[in-house]
């Protein structure tokens, strides 16, 4: 994360939740996008499982996004 603090230009992060993501977000204006996936490599039970989406930029208006 300390090096994608002093990035210059945009990045996309995909992790799983961590405890700490949240205050560098908060920190460094960055956006997270919680995307709820389901499991599916077990056939007999499906789990939901939480992605983030760890973003340094905003989203423009007026464009399609992934997130809406």
């Amino acid at each position: 994360m300390k090096l994608l603090s002093d990035i210059e230009g945009k990045f996309m992060l995909t992790m799983f939740p961590h405890d700490s993501i949240p205050q560098f977000a908060t920190d460094l204006d960055w956006t997270i996008h919680k995307v709820e996936r389901t499991i599916s490599a077990s056939r007999t039970t499906r789990r939901k499982q939480e992605e983030w989406i760890i973003c340094n930029y905003r989203k423009v208006e007026d464009v399609q996004s992934l997130f809406d």
